[in-house]
């Protein structure tokens, strides 16, 4: 039974570290096409004001952003999850036993 117990411990805290890597990555890759929509906008916002753009073009880069920001927002939440997660497997969580 003690085993048992153990080996699952094991694998939640395994899981939970595994998907507090996966989601600290998504963070990265959420973080670096933030980048890219912010210059996008940016670019593509100045060339409408100088009147070399069109503004179609201007609220397509601008979608983008948005899509990149609540991207953002996503891959942040499912760290906070998985950091919890692994918390709580860890057994922080856990009232202390009386001995």
């Amino acid at each position: 039974a003690y085993d048992v117990v153990v080996n699952q411990v094991r694998r939640e805290v395994a899981e939970a570290l595994a998907d507090t890597q996966a989601a600290a990555r998504q963070i990265g890759a959420a973080r670096a096409a933030l980048a890219a929509a912010e210059e996008g906008f940016r670019l593509e916002a100045d060339r409408t004001r100088q009147g070399q753009g069109l503004p179609i073009e201007t609220l397509d880069s601008f979608r983008q952003l948005l899509d990149a920001r609540q991207e953002m927002i996503r891959a942040v939440v499912a760290y906070n999850v998985a950091q919890f997660r692994l918390y709580a497997a860890v057994g922080a969580w856990a009232a202390p036993v009386a001995h």
